[in-house]
Order: C-alpha cells, then structure tokens, then sequence
C-alpha cells in the first residue's frame, strides 16, 4: 500500500476556491455600481438635454403664431418636427436605461402605417438633398394599420430610411410602399 497525505493540497485548493469566489463577487459588485453609474449619467444627461430642447420647441412654438410667409412656415414647421424627435430621442436614452432595469414599457395599439411613414419621410428632406437621393412615397394608397408603439415603430422606421438613404448612390432612388 502506498500513502500519501494531500492534506496540504485541499487545503490550498480551498484556499483557491475561496479567493476565486471573494474575487468574482468583487467583480459583480464593481459592474453592478458601474451599471448604477452609467444609468444615473444616462438619466442626468437626458434631464440636462430635453431642458434647452424644450426652450427651442417653445420659442418655435412661439414662432408659428407668427404672421410668416411660405418658407418661413416650412422653417418652423422643421424645427419642430426636428425638435421633437431629437426629445423623442432624448427619451429613447432613458429607455434604454428602462430597459437595462427591465422597466421600459411597451404600449400596444392600433396605428395607422403611412402617417407614421410620412413623418419620418418629412424628417429627411433634408438628408435627401445633402446626398441627391430621391424617395418615392408609395404608402398614400395604403391603407395598413398595425398593431406597434408608435414612438419605437417610428424610430425604426426613421433609422432604416436614413439609411437607405445615407448609403445610397448619388442622384439614387429609395422607394417606400407597403
């Protein structure tokens, strides 16, 4: 019979054992208070943004009761919808900290496609000319109602015709129909 005394082994295997679990529970505890850090940041920040945002809706606000000619109208009519959908944005920042907690909230309901369609296609006029796409609007003949959130269909919407028309040719065409 051979003998060998492994006493001093499991005792350092342990030993291991219990630096490894002190270690990772040090570690979940540093990236649970980075999280909580990013979160309070993200929601400072969207706090310090939609304030002046705010302003700059009011003031345009204010201008639209104004007597303006054509242009001026169409000037103020785009800062608005811009305005709103960068604080549409602002808040998307706070869902995305929502959603990091499980606490963002969803609303369902019935929504008609092509206004949705034709405010993103409003928004990026601008982006049309800068880069000579042109856009075919197909969706006025459609009559398609879906079941979404409004703001985050919107959003999609609006990210997926930027870029259909970012990373087009120039003088290209996008086309939009349901």
């Amino acid at each position: 019979a051979i003998f060998s005394d492994i006493t001093a082994r499991k005792q350092y295997e342990e030993e291991i054992k219990r630096l490894s679990e002190s270690e990772l529970n040090k570690a979940k505890l540093e990236a649970e208070k980075a999280s909580r850090a990013k979160s309070d940041f993200l929601s400072s920040m969207s706090h310090e943004l939609r304030t002046p945002m705010n302003a700059v809706l009011g003031f345009a606000q204010l201008l639209e009761l104004e007597d303006l000619n054509l242009e001026q109208r169409e000037s103020v009519k785009h800062i608005l919808t811009a305005g709103r959908h960068l604080l549409d944005l602002i808040n998307q920042v706070l869902d995305l900290s929502k959603i990091e907690t499980d606490k963002l909230d969803i609303y369902l309901e019935t929504t008609a496609l092509s206004p949705i369609v034709q405010s993103c296609l409003n928004l990026t006029k601008p982006l049309q000319n800068k880069f000579q796409v042109t856009v075919i609007d197909d969706m006025e003949q459609c009559q398609c109602i879906v079941m979404a959130d409004a703001e985050h269909l919107r959003q999609v919407l609006l990210n997926l015709i930027y870029n259909a028309i970012k990373y087009n040719r120039p003088q290209g065409t996008v086309r939009i129909f349901c």
